[in-house]
């Protein structure tokens, strides 16, 4: 029987080899969750797909379909996280942006009543006013040759506000009502 045996060899079956776009796509589908989220899934979802197909098509050369199935569960998992995670999360984000955003037009406003203020107080120690006299935005920007200006521009409210100067025993004010010293 051993004669037969070192007569007849019996042919070695080729070892299937692992589909390399089963592991992309399980590699890519445990990305998606840990920090790449749609830009890992969805590759995860397409190299799942092709890898079935090849290794549907090889008459098993190739192996690996398990691995694709799982790249693919959570490739898709992910993405559908992500579909209803991310309206989610834009109703919470874009109050905060456009709250942050008045709350920057506010302060550059209120930066402004103060820099109007001192241009204000300094004009009147320059010209010895009293508290009942007014200074017009010409005396604050483009005072007299003698004197420097106050202002090197006449400021605007971001919020689309009007400054009034008042007179020296009121602070200047903008025709925004939130916005005030």
């Amino acid at each position: 029987m051993e004669e037969m045996s070192a007569q007849h060899p019996i042919p070695e079956q080729p070892v299937p080899k692992t589909c390399g776009l089963a592991v992309t796509s399980l590699v890519l589908g445990i990305l998606s969750f840990l920090c790449f989220s749609l830009l890992a899934s969805i590759p995860a979802v397409i190299t799942g797909h092709v890898a079935k197909t090849k290794i549907r098509q090889s008459g098993g050369t190739l192996k690996g379909d398990q691995l694709a199935l799982s790249g693919l569960i959570l490739g898709y998992i992910n993405i559908g996280l992500c579909c209803t995670m991310l309206p989610i999360l834009m109703a919470i984000a874009i109050p905060s942006f456009m709250q942050a955003r008045e709350t920057s037009r506010k302060n550059a406003c209120i930066n402004n009543l103060r820099l109007i203020d001192g241009a204000k107080q300094q004009w009147a120690m320059d010209y010895t006013k009293n508290e009942n006299e007014t200074p017009a935005w010409n005396d604050l920007i483009q005072p007299d040759k003698l004197q420097s200006s106050y202002m090197k521009v006449s400021p605007a409210c971001r919020a689309n506000g009007i400054y009034t100067v008042g007179n020296m025993a009121t602070d200047p004010t903008c025709t925004n009502p939130k916005h005030h010293m």
